[in-house]
């Protein structure tokens, strides 16, 4: 957990921190009742330093493709909700009120007027007929019962058990969904942290150039002074150090552009300043990394089949439309239904109360719908087969995301190691050449190639630092498990 003093919100200081770290660690570890937890994006005060363990919490709790993720996940927990509804007798309570009148003309009446009222009106009720000589006859009803029903389906050739099936299937692929969402969004977080401690490291590079370039039109301005060199070689000198301040402000803005990025990835709004925890000192460059990785190609296919969640999910989905292929072959074939109803007039102040019973059997085929009920079948079983083959695609896309990681971390590994001893060499050759100069052995020509060598050498080693870092955050996305250090999450 962040330092207390550092990492706080303005209105709840530890409880977001502490609901993000326990949920994030109950969601990967499976347990789906601990969902991500909302939090206002503008309460949010940025640890300094910011540590890849606390961007990635952040964007746990605050990033809008978390939200996304549970509302499908609630979406279908409502639909297997209503699917299992259809195993429970409905009960349904009904009040009804009616008040009408009807004029009726031409009809025979008595001489004198008279009422007639009805022998069923209840005593709240009324239901009466008035005849008049002039007029006619007007009949009046007034009155309500109240109804309770209840169905109960005994038998429906298995629709039910498949329904529910399909319904649970569609929960499985929601929270695989979501985990691949959580695993995503880590992935995001990683590379643009350290895409914005990359664009650090090569503005510091860019500044330590600026020094140089600094001292060597120093050193050139006081030979000139003392009639050593011509003094055409400081406009050299001059040049020089102007280019390393234009290298130096891109590099500053590349800083600026990634530092949004990395707070887009996080979910959070606000000109907050985002200083990542460094790699090495100021003015040094990272040490080279170490590989923690010992598993094979192949070991790690295996891995990301078993665990890899947008596999998993696209499983769900095969099943439910394996699913979905039986229940249209009941909707198009033979379908028997069984169902009990009962209604209970409980009051009716109009006519009579009592319970009445009916148990019903039926059966349908559709012998003629217009291929109506064929076609929902065809439709089905396409889209089961589209569902197969997406699953062989995502496969595939699986194996080539690891593949390419894992071969990109050993390369990048690979070559950080020679970079390394580029550096150490151009390093000694800027010091022999500067060295030089200073004596008058050497040329300001000898000292700029010998800068522009090591400036070079510097922005490949720190480029093919954090590419490793990056490549190994994407191998652990492709094998499903995310790169978070410091939360102890794996899956």
């Amino acid at each position: 957990m962040p330092n207390p003093q550092s990492y706080y919100f303005r209105q709840t200081r530890l409880l977001p921190l502490l609901t993000a770290s326990l949920c994030a660690i109950a969601i990967v570890s499976g347990a789906h009742s601990c969902r991500a937890q909302r939090v206002a994006t503008d309460t949010i005060i940025l640890p300094q330093p910011l540590s890849l363990a606390d961007a990635i919490r952040i964007a746990l709790t605050h990033q809008p493709q978390q939200f996304i993720a549970q509302t499908q996940i609630k979406q279908s927990l409502g639909q297997k909700q209503q699917s299992l509804s259809t195993y429970y007798p409905a009960i349904t309570p009904e009040y009804q009120f009616q008040s009408t009148s009807r004029a009726l003309y031409g009809v025979p009446v008595p001489s004198n007027n008279q009422s007639t009222p009805n022998s069923a009106a209840g005593e709240s009720g009324r239901a009466v007929t008035i005849v008049n000589a002039q007029t006619g006859a007007v009949s009046i009803v007034r009155g309500g019962g109240l109804t309770l029903g209840l169905g109960q389906t005994l038998f429906d050739s298995g629709q039910r058990e498949l329904s529910n099936a399909q319904a649970r299937r569609s929960v499985d692929a929601s929270d695989y969904s979501a985990e691949e969402t959580k695993l995503q969004v880590i992935l995001n977080v990683t590379q643009d942290y350290y895409a914005l401690l990359q664009a650090l490291d090569a503005a510091s590079v860019s500044e330590q150039q600026i020094k140089r370039y600094q001292q060597t039109l120093d050193l050139t301005q006081a030979s000139v002074t003392a009639g050593t060199v011509a003094a055409k070689a400081i406009l050299q000198a001059k040049a020089d150090l102007a280019n390393a301040d234009v290298t130096h402000l891109q590099d500053r803005n590349s800083i600026t552009t990634q530092s949004t990025a990395l707070k887009t990835a996080m979910g959070i709004f606000g000109d907050e300043q985002v200083n990542p925890v460094p790699l090495a000192p100021a003015g040094k460059l990272p040490e080279l990394p170490i590989d923690t990785v010992n598993m094979s190609l192949d070991d790690a296919v295996k891995t990301a089949y078993s665990v890899r969640p947008s596999l998993l999910q696209q499983k769900a989905l095969v099943a439910s439309s394996e699913y979905g292929v039986k229940l249209s072959k009941i909707n198009s074939g033979l379908a028997i239904t069984s169902t009990l109803a009962a209604t209970y007039q409980a009051t009716n102040d109009l006519g009579y109360r009592g319970l009445d019973t009916q148990l019903i059997f039926s059966g349908s085929y559709p012998l003629f719908d217009g291929g109506k009920a064929r076609g929902g079948l065809v439709i089905a079983r396409a889209q089961r087969d589209a569902s197969i083959d997406e699953l062989s695609l995502i496969k595939l896309q699986i194996r080539q995301e690891v593949e390419q990681a894992y071969n990109s971390r050993s390369i990048y590994l690979q070559t950080a190691n020679a970079a390394e001893a580029a550096v150490q060499a151009a390093q000694s050759n800027y010091s022999s050449a500067y060295e030089a100069l200073t004596v008058g052995a050497g040329t300001i020509v000898d000292v700029t190639l010998a800068q522009t060598a090591l400036v070079q050498a510097e922005n490949q080693y720190v480029s093919t630092i954090y590419n490793f870092y990056i490549a190994n955050a994407q191998f652990q996305h492709a094998i499903g498990v995310d790169a978070a250090p410091g939360l102890g999450l794996t899956h």
